[in-house]
């Protein structure tokens, strides 16, 4: 699902002297602190968070305000690189069901630079009154256009939160406007690194999960048939502990074609 969200400067609105990226940054910044008040408030009171390896991890009912937030950076992050695909993954991994997370995701699939990290990490800890500054400081510093067009994908795992969550995602990346928002719904981070290098490079596959199973069983085939002989020891099945997670999802789909390869694939404690 594909959501846009386009705004339209109104007569006379930029100011002399000033940009319309400015300006642009300066009228949103404020839409910004208005939807923080009223729906993603930051607690005086939270304690800081800070952006790592794996994005930020923590439990998810202090999540939301840090959410709505990484939707306004992965907007800004998309803009700054003129519009290409920035993706966010909302999950939490290998941390127990009460826990959620996310991270941003680079155009070619790649991890989010350092450096933007360390903005990851003052936006999310801004209380809601500053959001503006910080948005209008930022914008000019690192290059955001804020009349190009953001896109980002949005990804999420099976944690009973993860809904409430990439909605606050999506509320964030459409404040800055113009921005398109995709929804793929509940996929494995793979999934989502996958989609979002394919819309940036469709050369590389079809952007959505039937592309990304395509892309993994042809690969799997092609070196099946680099094997000169089967060896005598290798029995072709395979039992995946799901672990009541997302992988279950992602794999089911693949289970048939797999078997005509030649893997009999078992999943366990599927989601």
């Amino acid at each position: 699902e594909i959501f846009s969200f386009h705004c339209a400067q109104a007569p006379g609105q930029a100011a002399m002297g000033s940009s319309p990226s400015t300006e642009s940054a300066v009228g949103q910044g404020g839409e910004a602190v208005a939807m923080a008040k009223s729906t993603y408030s930051r607690p005086a009171d939270a304690p800081a968070i800070g952006y790592g390896t794996a994005g930020f991890r923590t439990s998810a009912d202090v999540l939301d305000n840090v959410m709505y937030r990484m939707g306004l950076l992965a907007a800004m992050r998309s803009k700054a690189l003129g519009g290409k695909t920035v993706g966010v993954m909302i999950t939490a991994s290998h941390n127990p069901e009460k826990d959620n997370g996310v991270k941003l995701v680079e155009p070619m699939g790649e991890m989010l630079p350092q450096d933007w990290e360390a903005h990851a990490t003052r936006l999310a800890n801004t209380p809601d009154e500053d959001l503006a500054s910080v948005i209008e400081e930022l914008a000019p510093t690192l290059g955001v256009d804020m009349s190009v067009d953001a896109n980002v994908a949005v990804g999420r795992d099976t944690r009973n939160s993860s809904v409430r969550l990439a909605m606050a995602v999506c509320d964030g990346v459409g404040v800055l406007r113009p921005a398109r928002v995709r929804s793929l719904g509940v996929v494995t981070t793979p999934q989502l690194h996958f989609t979002v290098r394919c819309q940036t490079d469709p050369s590389y596959g079809i952007a959505s999960n039937l592309g990304y199973e395509d892309k993994l069983l042809t690969a799997f085939q092609k070196l099946l048939a680099c094997a000169s002989s089967t060896p005598q020891l290798y029995k072709p099945a395979i039992h995946v502990d799901c672990a009541g997670g997302v992988g279950s999802i992602a794999l089911v789909p693949m289970q048939e074609r797999l078997r005509k390869i030649g893997l009999d694939m078992t999943l366990v404690n599927p989601a």
